[in-house]
């Protein structure tokens, strides 16, 4: 057992709660649950965040823990009702009972369900999207690097509001939640609070919302896309994606990769750009001054809004590079929310391109950790976690879409093209991967 699992153990005499922001963490929760098994532990433990899910607790969590109960808690509002349950002396049994026969009923449908039929790899290339290149229409002449400094004030008209209030538990969408009937004076309350400390952050001159970018010449070759400098022609790297592998009805028989939307022709006039932006970490030290005088609601409150700024920062940066490349554009914000313009900026990690190791290949491109101390964690998390990462893609058929399982003919040769190790590759592709 680890040191941060043992001091865990001994502070905690009820439950322990275990968050997963990134697919990785799902084998250190699996871990931690096999230690707490082994020791003969047996408090109940919550899991929660983005990269997890009910069936994966079911099938890959509880199994490894027997002496124990894991509950999936699939939001935040729910924690104190959940461990309410698991706390009552008097009807705690029965509720664990139910659950653990409910998680024996999702492994056995696991166990039953129909096998997933795949077309292999080379079936599913041969049917890949057919890119036009009417639509590549590429105007950039501008392929340097690029070092931004965002005004807070600047960014306000940019803010996706909705995130903000999911934040504080206020399920709904912005502006509409000022007229429910439920949330109105309390959503009218934090967005008057928010923004009076946007007024505060956007007067504190060591804060600066900051970020790079840049594009680049490139062609694709399957499932990768191929950088090229523009001035000496020279391969400068390749970015590496998967491509759907589940078999589809005959109408609806295109296998997508994200490479497809990239011109397979070297000589082509296409372009790829990457992105950083980071709220930085005199923000999250801003928020922890608040924190250390007992002021947990202000600090709540920045480290909301440092996200917020962060994602405005991306969507106002997207919206340069786009006119940039010649986009003529006059969205509002509900437009660029919406994601009405040309084009799209996936991160590695969601469902187009899901593996997380590949932002490596954008921090040495961009010099990201020496010219905005921004870093990545062993398991390639963002720090600090108000910050984002991503590429772009401006060919007017770019859409986003969902990998879903790959066959191992495909993994067979990720991996072969992967400078990561095959054990690690597996951890961060798991939820791809067909076992």
């Amino acid at each position: 057992m680890t040191l941060l699992l043992k001091i865990l153990m001994i502070l905690s005499q009820m439950l322990l709660v275990m968050s997963g922001l990134i697919t990785p963490s799902l084998d250190e929760m699996i871990s931690n649950l096999d230690r707490l098994n082994s020791d003969g532990y047996n408090l109940p433990v919550l899991i929660g965040g983005a990269t997890t899910s009910k069936a994966h607790t079911a099938i890959k969590m509880a199994p490894n823990y027997e002496k124990g109960v894991v509950v999936h808690v699939p939001d935040a509002s729910l924690v104190v009702g959940v461990c309410r349950e698991l706390l009552n002396e008097e009807t705690s049994h029965k509720y664990i009972d139910t659950l653990k026969d409910d998680q024996a009923s999702t492994i056995k449908r696991y166990k039953n369900s129909k096998k997933i039929n795949f077309v292999d790899i080379d079936e599913a290339r041969s049917k890949k999207f057919k890119l036009n290149e009417k639509n590549i229409l590429n105007k950039t002449k501008n392929f340097n690097l690029n070092e931004w400094i965002f005004d807070i004030n600047s960014l306000r008209e940019y803010i996706d509001w909705s995130p903000f209030f999911w934040a504080w538990e206020i399920k709904g969408n912005f502006p509409k939640l000022l007229k429910s009937p439920k949330y109105s004076k309390q959503v009218k309350e934090l967005f008057d609070d928010a923004n009076k400390m946007l007024d505060i952050l956007s007067k504190e001159k060591n804060i600066n919302i900051k970020g790079l970018s840049q594009n680049w010449k490139c062609y694709s070759q399957n499932e990768s896309v191929i950088l090229v400098d523009y001035n000496k022609g020279e391969k400068v790297e390749e970015f590496n994606f998967l491509r759907q592998q589940v078999k589809k009805s005959k109408l609806k028989e295109i296998y997508y990769s994200l490479s497809d939307f990239i011109s397979p022709n070297l000589n082509s006039e296409d372009v790829i750009g990457a992105f950083v932006v980071t709220a930085g970490q005199e923000i999250e030290d801003f928020a922890s001054k608040f924190e250390k005088s007992g002021d947990d609601y202000s600090s709540i409150l920045i480290k909301a809004l440092a996200d917020r700024l962060a994602e405005a920062s991306a969507e106002l940066l997207h919206e340069k590079m786009r006119k940039d490349n010649g986009s003529n554009e006059d969205y509002s914000n509900d437009e660029l929310i919406k994601e009405k313009y040309a084009g799209i900026r996936p991160a590695h990690g969601y469902p187009a391109c899901p593996d997380h190791s590949e932002k490596d290949k954008i921090w040495r491109l961009l010099d990201v950790e020496n010219k905005l101390n921004v870093s990545l964690t062993e398991n390639y998390a963002i720090y600090p976690p108000s910050s984002i990462s991503g590429l772009y893609f401006y060919n007017l058929d770019a859409k986003y879409f969902s990998v879903g399982k790959i066959n191992d003919d495909q993994f067979k040769h990720y991996a072969e093209n992967s400078n990561i190790d095959i054990k690690k590759l597996k951890s961060i592709l798991q939820n791809n991967l067909d076992s």
